[in-house]
């Protein structure tokens, strides 16, 4: 392919027997749903590793913009070996990392992620997380959400003509329990240099417990310290988790996210804490998400009053000096 023709940014979504969910990420990605933007402009590289309900490949093949569509045969329970694969296809010189297929985002999320590469040039554009349904699923589930309520939840709002409908039957993820105006672990949809990718080696393939385990947590912080580089939040934009069953297993929820936890504490010699940068704000805001700008602001001042009173700084973290200097880069 001509150089002058590729996109600028590449999407990688990777994706595991949720062909419904699958199916609506991808709407919200294609250039009939994402606004201000040339269908040129960007691409979306989908893998799917193969399972009994794989996505038609012709829903892809159907819809606008400039889609690519790939299904693994994959043995292992993580989709590291996927994301890596969707890495190697992806063209532009910007990636957008989406581990977890189930994941819809707002109407100007790729016009947003453009333009603060344009002013930017080194930098990491993340989105917030909210989970579709009155509380976070892992308590909802519990409490009779299912697919079925997701759906009717979904056709109670016209999110197609405006995805920032979306806001108004979801909430927010603990990531960011208290908003966006605190330090988050992790986006389910952020966008990086290329090169900043490939300098902490894509993803790491030892975050091989099912789901991916802490992958995506160990890639933010990483790529969110990167040398010279500048934190972006689009606080106005999101990401919406759609209920999919999950993945199955006998552990507790509880002893799940320890092991994860533990691996990742690991990685980063005990030294492992969400991003406590000071993100740069960008972007518009809608009617539907002004309330919670609203309410993240007051999260925010508490923290700072809070912070301030002990004298700590509100902001700690600044991009790492070098590589060399993050823990995951130490010595064996």
């Amino acid at each position: 392919m001509n150089t002058a023709s590729r996109p600028q940014l590449s999407v990688v979504v990777v994706a595991y027997r949720m062909p419904a969910q699958l199916q609506r990420t991808l709407y919200t990605l294609s250039a009939a749903y994402q606004r201000n933007v040339h269908p040129d402009d960007y691409e979306v590289i989908v893998v799917e590793n193969r399972s009994d309900q794989n996505l038609d490949e012709s829903v892809v093949a159907g819809l606008p913009g400039n889609f690519r569509y790939f299904l693994r045969d994959e043995t292992s329970p993580t989709p590291v070996h996927a994301l890596n694969f969707g890495f190697e296809q992806a063209q532009g010189e910007y990636i957008g990392i989406m581990i977890d297929g189930a994941h819809m985002i707002t109407p100007r999320v790729i016009e947003h992620a453009m333009a603060c590469f344009r002013a930017h040039p080194n930098c990491l554009v993340a989105i917030p997380v909210h989970h579709l349904g009155p509380q976070e699923q892992h308590i909802s589930t519990r409490e009779g959400y299912d697919t079925a309520e997701q759906d009717r939840l979904l056709g109670g709002v016209d999110w197609r003509t405006d995805g920032y409908e979306l806001f108004r039957i979801s909430v927010w993820c603990s990531a960011h329990s208290r908003g966006f105006m605190q330090p988050i672990s992790e986006s389910n949809c952020y966008f990086v240099p290329r090169q900043n990718l490939a300098a902490i080696g894509y993803a790491d393939s030892s975050f091989d417990y099912e789901g991916g385990g802490a992958i995506n947590l160990h890639m933010f912080r990483a790529l969110g310290l990167f040398p010279g580089s500048t934190y972006v939040l689009l606080h106005g934009e999101a990401s919406f988790h759609q209920f999919h069953g999950g993945v199955t297993s006998n552990e507790t929820r509880e002893q799940v996210v320890d092991k994860f936890f533990q691996q990742l504490s690991d990685h980063w010699q005990g030294q492992y804490r969400a991003l406590t940068r000071e993100p740069l704000f960008y972007g518009s805001i809608s009617p539907q998400a002004q309330v919670l700008v609203t309410a993240a602001s007051r999260f925010g001042e508490r923290r700072a009053k809070r912070l301030g009173d002990m004298g700590q700084p509100l902001w700690p973290e600044r991009a790492a000096g070098a590589l060399e200097d993050l823990p995951i880069f130490g010595s064996e």
